[in-house]
């Protein structure tokens, strides 16, 4: 073979393979969706209709009824008589329940809950109820006893998340912030790093008046990182990209209004954008791919940032975000990962040229935590979108943003950075939007 043919079977191949050092960070794209969940629930919602489903499948209608906010019909669906109850059954039948926030759902969880503690294999499962159980019974105004179920749930697990989160925010609201940095530093020294600790932490030290330690330990100043991205191979200027982007993410099958239990309000959501069909998110993800694999590569060593997820190798959880004037997002972390970002595709004209908070991002505290004066004392980091810019931040840092209150839209792609490890066992689209 000569040479010519060498090199044009080289320029057809596609993107070679970098050789990259054993010990270096790895950052993996999501796989590309065949179906968006609206078909795969529309297809087992045909089968459905004509024969009875195994378990497995029923299970996994289930999901996706969860998972599209349809709660009564999951319900209906897991507290069928032929159902096989296990701690998987009974765990999604509970969040149903609770999803609907009305005080019988909240009843109706707890009894759940109970059964599914019972039918937990593992400490990591009891630890798992446990901390739901805790939930349902704060719903129930059943403090004492939602702290006990917390307690338990360190016990059984400590390194589960939520229990630790939970219990924080009652010590914190009982003005015993002092007893949520014991803990930490308990945690802390024992490498049981997560963004829940590092978050509540901040905000115990706030409590304190701590205020440059609260500061470091969310460490915006330090970590938050933006640039403009150039744009992609084959086209001319990024204004042109965003334009076409903006309109693959306008027309998404899979988009929806509002999602229940994200910080998205009054929004429309993708959660799962990356589709086999998908011709210009490839290319945007591959541009953030490469960003954030050179951030980490000059990221200075830092504990425990550094800790609550990073790993050799990880994958990048990505979701899409439309907003028109009224929509926000309310003050949430990103308790999944522990590098979170956002690309801005498209802004309206009043807000890239605006001198108020409308259409911005802004990262601080929760004011209804520690209150309006010391999150004021802690102060805010405010950003201005601009279309074609990115943005990376810790993930444990609390961030919402503004309506806009004007013409046009405002349309992000958000990311985070997910350890292989945590993804195997954290299943997330997008933030949580409990403080």
């Amino acid at each position: 073979m000569n040479g010519a043919a060498v090199r044009r079977r080289d320029e057809t191949a596609g993107p070679r393979t970098e050789a990259v050092p054993e010990d270096a960070f790895r950052l993996e794209l999501p796989l590309p969706r065949q179906f968006t969940v609206q078909d795969e629930l529309a297809l087992l919602l045909s089968a459905h209709s004509r024969f009875s489903l195994p378990q497995k499948q029923r299970d996994r209608f289930a999901g996706m009824l969860f998972q599209m906010d349809r709660f009564g019909e999951a319900i209906d669906l897991l507290r069928a008589v032929e159902t096989r109850r296990s701690y998987e059954n009974r765990m999604l039948l509970a969040a149903a329940h609770l999803a609907r926030t009305t005080e019988s759902d909240n009843a109706a969880a707890l009894e759940v809950l109970i059964e599914a503690n019972g039918l937990a294999a593992t400490p990591t499962q009891h630890a798992t109820a446990l901390a739901e159980l805790g939930k349902a019974m704060l719903r129930l105004c059943r403090a004492d006893e939602a702290r006990e179920a917390f307690l338990a749930a360190l016990r059984s697990d400590p390194a589960n998340a939520d229990a630790f989160r939970r219990l924080a925010l009652l010590d914190i609201g009982c003005g015993a912030a002092a007893e949520v940095l014991g803990r930490s530093n308990v945690l802390v020294d024992g490498g049981l790093v997560h963004p829940y600790l590092l978050a509540v932490r901040a905000l115990a030290f706030a409590v304190l008046d701590r205020m440059d330690e609260a500061r470091e330990t969310f460490g915006f100043e330090r970590f938050g990182h933006g640039g403009v991205l150039s744009p992609p191979p084959g086209w001319s200027s990024i204004e042109m990209f965003n334009m076409a982007l903006a309109e693959e993410i306008a027309c998404h099958p899979g988009l929806r209004y509002e999602r229940v239990g994200t910080a998205s309000l009054a929004s429309w959501r993708v959660d799962d954008p990356l589709l086999e069909r998908s011709v210009l998110l490839p290319l945007l993800l591959e541009a953030i791919r490469r960003k954030i694999v050179a951030y980490v590569a000059a990221m200075p060593a830092y504990a425990p940032f550094a800790r609550t997820g990073r790993a050799s190798r990880a994958t990048l959880t990505v979701w899409s975000v439309l907003t028109r004037n009224d929509g926000f997002e309310d003050w949430h972390i990103h308790p999944s990962a522990w590098l979170s970002g956002v690309y801005y595709v498209e802004v309206p004209c009043a807000v890239r040229s605006g001198g108020g908070k409308a259409g911005c991002i802004e990262f601080g505290a929760p004011p209804a935590v520690i209150g309006a004066q010391l999150a004021a004392r802690l102060g805010t980091h405010v950003v201005r979108p601009q279309a074609g810019r990115f943005m990376l931040f810790p993930s444990h840092n609390y961030h919402r943003t503004y309506p806009h209150d004007g013409d046009g839209r405002r349309i992000c792609v958000a990311f985070d950075v997910v350890s292989q490890e945590a993804r195997s066992t954290t299943e997330t689209h997008g933030p949580d939007i409990s403080v």
